[in-house]
């Protein structure tokens, strides 16, 4: 039952790639920098490993940690099925497989975002915009507590530092966490979506 699950998962995420959206991993080679690294600082590294829920794919990240953030965009949200979508940003030479790189399909998502999938349970490894030379990982599927503990929670050095893309938000956020229309630095907003500052 469950192997037929997960085929049928991958065929009908087959079926909405066409051929000519579906990339190698390396099609991933890139020239811009992410538009807003480093915002966290040059302190903060990720050494961290995870992998997909069949754990056909095993990946590892070691190194500068560009950006943490909840990201409110409808390429993340439709991708995930969620929003807002936490995302991780290390620069793709920051990411290495330890086993199943030749099982990640990359499939083409919304504008131009692509997205990295196992192509055996269709978990989402990591997403890009197309031209980037940075990746978004996901912290659900970092290895924190072990792959069977019930302890999951995130170091703090892992959570979001503030919200992107909130102009597309599904609801308003109460938290305290800065808040921007698109990306920092400029177009900071409130929870409501007003400009902040505004004159």
């Amino acid at each position: 039952m469950k192997t037929t699950i997960v085929s049928s998962l991958v065929a009908s995420a087959a079926a909405f790639a066409p051929a000519s959206q579906t990339q190698s991993t390396s099609a991933l080679m890139a020239t811009t920098p992410a538009p807003f690294a480093n915002e966290i600082g040059d302190d903060f590294v990720i050494d961290q490993t995870g992998r997909c829920i069949c754990g056909a794919v095993e990946f590892h990240a070691k190194g500068k940690l560009a950006f943490s953030e909840l990201c409110h965009c409808r390429a993340c949200a439709w991708a995930a099925s969620v929003t807002p979508v936490h995302v991780i940003g290390v620069e793709i030479s920051e990411l290495d497989y330890k086993t199943g790189k030749d099982k990640v399909v990359v499939v083409n998502g919304l504008g131009k975002m692509i997205h990295g999938r196992c192509s055996q349970c269709m978990t989402q490894v990591f997403q890009k915009p197309q031209g980037e030379n940075y990746v978004a990982l996901f912290p659900p599927t970092f290895r924190i507590g072990g792959d069977d503990s019930l302890e999951q929670k995130l170091p703090d050095y892992y959570l979001p530092r503030m919200h992107t893309n909130y102009e597309n938000r599904a609801r308003d956020a109460t938290d305290s966490l800065p808040k921007f229309k698109t990306f920092p630095p400029d177009n900071e907003v409130n929870a409501d979506g007003s400009l902040k500052n505004a004159e």
